[in-house]
């Protein structure tokens, strides 16, 4: 049996706009979060697709799979496919005798960020669990921003180690 020219041109043609269609439905299912949430894990082993390196570079440094902060503040950009109502944190974190807080940027000022404190942990890896609202947070480019500071952390020879850090936006 032979095909038509014209027949495989439709053909073609047809599975373009199903190629195309289905394009279109997962990239509206996507920004839908139809869970009703959107969770991010990054381990540092592996840079995640959602979430952007911390910075200023010069403030941080990557070794054996952890970010090591030399310097305050440090921030991170998350990507947030539509609006959600808060953000649960986790972050596993080593901070010995320094005091450290994690906070989300609010759409008040240029300055305007709300901190959790974290407490020392000592030479132990501690997990702490955080939650934010986020009727108030700065939405940029569809991106919300986080920020990890030590005040103390510029005249210490100690340091704040991330082991890991979840973020998971909910509706």
């Amino acid at each position: 049996m032979k095909i038509s020219e014209k027949n495989f041109l439709f053909t073609v043609k047809i599975l373009i706009w199903l190629i195309f269609a289905i394009i279109i439905v997962f990239l509206v299912w996507q920004k839908a979060a139809p869970a009703g949430q959107v969770t991010y894990f990054w381990d540092f082993s592996e840079k995640p697709r959602f979430i952007s390196d911390f910075y200023p570079v010069g403030r941080v440094a990557l070794t054996d799979g952890m970010q090591i902060i030399n310097s305050e503040p440090v921030y991170i950009d998350v990507y947030s496919p539509r609006r959600f109502s808060k953000a649960k944190v986790k972050i596993v974190y080593r901070s010995p005798a320094l005091e450290t807080k994690f906070g989300i940027k609010l759409n008040v000022n240029d300055w305007g960020f709300y901190f959790e404190k974290l407490p020392a942990t000592g030479e132990q890896f501690q997990e702490a669990d955080l939650e934010f609202s986020l009727a108030k947070a700065q939405l940029i480019g569809n991106k919300i921003k986080f920020s990890l500071a030590g005040p103390e952390i510029d005249s210490s020879v100690e340091k704040i180690i991330l082991d890991s850090i979840e973020i998971n936006l909910i509706k």
